[in-house]
Parts: C-alpha cells; structure tokens; sequence
C-alpha cells in the first residue's frame, strides 16, 4: 500500500510505501508510489491533488543599476544622461553608483511623474525613444515582476 501523508491544511509532504493498511486520517491511500502528489492539497470533497497557487514573492523589490538601465533603454538613459535638467540631474544623482534601485521607494514614482509632467527628458535629435519618458512607460519599468536575474 502506498500513502500521502498530509499537514492539517491537507497538503501532501511526504509518500511512503507500507506492507500493510494504514489507518490514519493524515494518510491519504494512493494508487501507487507517487511523489508528484508532495507540495499538492488533498480535495477530502473529490478526493482530488490540487496544485497549490505559488506563494508570493515577498523580497524586496531591488534591482541593480544595470537592470535599472535596462528597463528604461538605451535611447532614454542616453536623453536622462545628455539632459541639463535640474529634474533629470536629480534623478541622476539620485540613482547612479548604487548597490540597486528600491522600485518601491516612495520618492522614485514622484521623481518620475514630475519627469512626465514636464516631458523630460528632450528628446536628442536622431536618436528615437530618448525622451520624453511617458507614464506608461514609468508604470512598466516601476511595476514589472522583478527577475532573478535584476537581483543584486
């Protein structure tokens, strides 16, 4: 005989092979010998494995400086870089030679929003997408799942 046995909340951590009948109610019987039922909720109604929704990723939201970079693009880091804005600058002076960028610091979407607002950075002649940034633009970069490999 084989069994999952379930935590409280039903869900499969462990299979396990017995040479008799076991009578538990954290055993679930099986089939037959299946690990793929481990981390799965047990449905007691339709006696069912349920896949379980991934749990939410609760590390902070910290890119490096290059990933930064690579979520605004080339053409409008180039028009942030070129610009003698006092805004553009602040955001410059604001982001440059850091370990990572918090996406989630309350000043980043105020800084950027003042940069919509005034339609910074201008443009460079020739050089498509180097400003000005737009808000939909801002909302991409500030709220995209952050990758692994963005992670400092």
């Amino acid at each position: 005989m084989h069994y999952a046995q379930i935590t409280p909340a039903r869900i499969a951590f462990a299979v396990t092979k017995s040479s008799g009948v076991i009578d538990a109610p954290d055993m679930i019987p099986l089939a037959a010998y299946d690990e793929t039922v481990i981390g799965k909720r047990h449905n007691a109604e339709t006696g069912e494995w349920e896949s379980l929704p991934p749990a939410p990723d609760t590390r902070p939201r910290h890119i490096t400086e290059g990933a930064w970079k690579d979520r605004l693009g080339f053409a409008l880091v180039a028009g942030i870089a070129a610009s003698t804005h006092p805004i553009c600058i602040g955001m410059k002076e604001m982001l440059n030679n850091r370990a990572h960028v918090n996406l989630d610091r309350p000043d980043l979407p105020v800084l950027l929003g003042m940069m919509v607002e005034q339609s910074l950075p201008e443009p460079i002649p020739g050089l498509p997408g180097s400003g000005p940034i737009t808000a939909d633009k801002v909302a991409e970069v500030l709220g995209g799942q952050v990758l692994e490999e963005e992670r400092p």
